[in-house]
C-alpha cells in the first residue's frame, strides 16, 4: 500500500500534530507500505523509509494582518491551497499513491481538492467544531467547507470524543466515520520514577483556556508551607501575565527540543495539567504524552471536560480544584511519596502499534 500523509508542518516535528504522527509512522507495523508525507518545508528529503516531500510556502503580509484582525476565524489561503493541490497531484501521480490521508489542524487542507485516483481520507486530531481556535467562527460555516471535503473522502478518522459532535452536524456522512486515537506515546514504556522535585509544565498557557492563576497560586501555597517543590515551564508566558507575581519557585525556560526535552523529561517528578476551561472539548496532546510516560501528573481542572473524563481512573493522578488549602498540599507532597502505578496498560489503543493496525485495516 502506497500512503501519502498531508499536514501543515512536518519536519522537525516540533509542532504537537507532527509529533503525533511521526510517532505513529515509526511504528514497524508500516514496514510493508511505501509512506510519503507532504508538509510546508524547504528541501525534500529521507527520513529513514518515509518520503518528505517539502512546499516552498511562506504566509504573506496580508494574511498576517488579517490573522490579527479577525482571531479567532478561519482565514482562506488561496496561495496555501493551490501549492498543496499542485504538489499532492504531482506525487499521486509520479508514486502511484492508494490513499491521501489528511491530517487536519489548519482547516485550508479541508478545501484542498486534487485531481486524483487515491482515495482521500481525514484525521482530526482536534474538532474544528465548539474550537477555541475557531472559537469566532460559525459552525454553519465549518460544516459547509467538511461538507465539501467528506462528500469525496472514502473515511474520516476522529477521536472518540468527537465523535457525537460531529454525527451531530453530519448526520449524512456518518457512515465513514471511525473513532481514532492520539499515538502521543514517545517512548516504548514506561519511564523509571526520577527521584527529583520537579514539576514541568510543558504545555502552554493560553487565556480564558490554561490560565495559569491556580498552578501558581499552588507553588506559592508551596512556598508558604516551605514544601521543598519547584516547577518549570516551557516558553514565554502570555502577555496577560506581564505584571502578575511569579512564584519564587517557578523557571522559565526557553522551549527546547530532542536531546534536551528528553532530559528534561527523566529529571521530572511530576508533570502538570492544566485543563480550567468550562466547555472546550479538546484534549491537550500533551495529556497522552503524559501518561505514556507514566508518571505522575497534577491536574488543574473542574473536572467537567474531556480530558477530566479521560483521567478520572488513572491513579497517577492528582486532581486540584479552585480550593488549595494547606491540606491539599500536605496530600500532594504524600501523592508524590508514594509509588506510581502502571496506568499505561489501561490506554492501550494509544499505542503506536495498535493504531497503526487500526489505519491499514479501516484503509484497506
Amino acid at each position: 500500500m502506497k500512503l501519502l500523509f498531508a499536514i501543515e508542518r512536518f519536519y522537525p516535528y516540533h509542532d504537537a500534530s507532527a509529533k503525533v504522527l511521526k510517532n505513529l509512522l515509526s511504528s514497524t507495523v508500516f514496514q510493508d507500505c511505501e509512506i510519503h508525507v507532504v508538509s510546508i518545508g524547504n528541501n525534500d528529503l529521507n527520513d529513514g523509509s518515509i518520503k518528505i516531500h517539502n512546499i516552498s510556502y511562506k504566509e504573506n503580509l496580508f494574511n498576517r494582518i488579517k490573522h490579527k484582525i479577525f482571531k479567532g476565524k478561519f482565514i482562506k489561503d488561496n496561495a496555501f491551497i493551490k501549492k498543496f493541490k499542485e504538489k499532492i497531484e504531482d506525487i499521486c501521480q509520479n508514486y502511484d499513491i492508494s490513499h491521501v490521508i489528511y491530517i487536519i489542524g489548519n482547516m485550508n487542507l479541508l478545501l484542498v481538492n486534487p485531481k486524483i485516483n487515491s482515495e482521500q481520507n481525514y484525521v482530526f486530531y482536534d474538532s474544528l467544531l465548539n474550537n477555541f481556535f475557531y472559537n469566532r467562527e460559525k459552525n454553519k460555516h465549518i460544516v459547509k467547507i467538511q461538507n465539501n471535503a467528506f462528500d469525496r473522502a472514502s473515511s474520516i478518522f476522529l477521536l472518540e470524543e468527537y465523535i457525537d459532535i460531529y454525527k451531530k452536524f453530519h448526520p449524512i456522512q456518518s457512515k465513514k466515520f471511525h473513532p481514532f486515537f492520539i499515538t502521543a506515546f514517545y517512548n516504548e514504556k514506561p519511564l523509571n520514577d526520577s527521584e527529583s522535585n520537579v514539576l514541568l509544565h510543558a504545555g502552554a498557557f493560553f487565556p480564558g483556556l490554561r490560565d495559569p492563576f491556580l498552578f501558581f497560586d499552588f507553588l506559592n501555597k508551596c512556598s508558604e508551607q516551605k514544601i521543598d517543590i519547584s516547577a518549570i515551564t516551557l516558553g514565554e508566558l502570555p502577555k496577560s501575565l506581564k505584571n502578575y507575581n511569579i512564584p519564587s519557585n517557578l523557571t522559565i525556560l526557553n522551549r527546547v527540543f530532542g536531546q534536551d526535552y528528553s532530559n528534561l523529561i527523566l529529571s521530572t517528578k511530576c508533570f502538570v495539567l492544566i485543563d480550567n476551561c468550562i466547555s472546550c472539548n479538546q484534549i491537550p496532546s500533551k495529556t497522552y504524552e503524559y501518561i505514556g510516560y507514566n508518571r505522575k501528573i497534577i491536574f488543574f481542572s473542574k473536572g467537567n471536560t474531556n480530558t477530566a473524563k479521560l483521567l478520572k481512573e488513572n491513579k497517577n493522578v492528582f486532581f486540584v480544584n479552585d480550593d488549595i488549602s494547606n491540606d491539599t498540599i500536605k496530600m500532594f507532597k504524600k501523592f508524590l511519596e508514594t509509588d506510581t502505578f502502571n496506568e499505561r496498560k489501561k490506554y492501550f489503543r494509544n499505542e503506536k502499534d495498535y493504531v497503526a493496525n487500526y489505519l491499514l485495516e479501516k484503509l484497506k
